[in-house]
């Protein structure tokens, strides 16, 4: 937790510094996400860190343990492995950019949504309530089905791809291992 109030404490005091130049070329829609989601993905980096330093040093020994075990045949099982990568790829790939439109609608949405109520009196002078929340809902409406469309490809393809890997390494190399 002291970790995301440091990195908000500084973007706000960076928000605070800017030119009004620069301010202008940014809107409040992207203050908001760097607050709420860029600090998130940064505070989670520092807890994943020890996965990116052990986990090829785990994968390496488990490797060699395969070899010991079964001889060439665990090539059959790696082989299996580095097939899966492309695919883990591209769906990473996909649902990345999925995202990114996801963020581009909130993006507009809590632009508008700032714009609403920082004029919130004249919205209400001229009674444009109705059409205000219409184009909220469809902002809404767009950044959602980009967000389940993430969020299919993530629990879709690549879960299934990842349960799927060890399975299919493992019956490859007993089927090498039994022939």
């Amino acid at each position: 937790m002291n970790a995301k109030s440091v990195l908000m404490n500084i973007i706000f005091d960076k928000m605070l510094k800017l030119s009004p130049a620069a301010r202008a070329k940014t809107s409040a829609g992207e203050f908001v996400n760097m607050v709420t989601t860029d600090v998130n993905r940064i505070r989670f980096f520092w807890f994943r860190l020890n996965e990116f330093i052990y986990s090829p040093l785990n994968i390496g020994f488990c490797f060699i343990l395969l070899f010991i075990v079964l001889g060439h045949c665990a090539w059959y099982g790696v082989l299996t492995v580095f097939l899966f990568v492309p695919l883990n790829a591209y769906a990473a790939e996909l649902q990345s950019k999925f995202e990114e439109k996801q963020m581009e609608f909130k993006d507009a949405r809590l632009k508008l949504m700032s714009d609403v109520l920082s004029g919130i009196k004249v919205l209400k002078l001229y009674a444009w309530e109705p059409p205000i929340q219409k184009r909220i809902a469809q902002l809404r409406e767009r950044e959602t089905t980009e967000l389940r469309k993430a969020n299919y490809i993530g629990i879709g393809l690549m879960e299934s791809s990842f349960t799927m890997c060890p399975i299919l390494a493992t019956i490859a190399c007993f089927v090498a291992y039994t022939l």
